[in-house]
């Protein structure tokens, strides 16, 4: 399998050669956010669904 097929399954060869120190930060902010708003939601929809919290982050 030469390159060019192996980048048409794993994209992230191609792109990740030019991505950006920069660009990481802001991503990583932006999962920490994210998790920080779906874990109490996730909390939410367990309890919604009368299971228990423990099962949360699995749902």
């Amino acid at each position: 399998m030469n390159p060019s097929q192996v980048g048409r399954f794993l994209p992230i060869l191609d792109w990740g050669r030019h991505y950006s120190r920069h660009l990481l930060t802001d991503d990583a902010l932006a999962a920490v956010i994210v998790t920080i708003m779906l874990f109490p939601q996730s909390l939410a929809y367990a309890r919604l669904a009368c299971l228990p919290p423990w099962l949360a982050p699995f749902c």
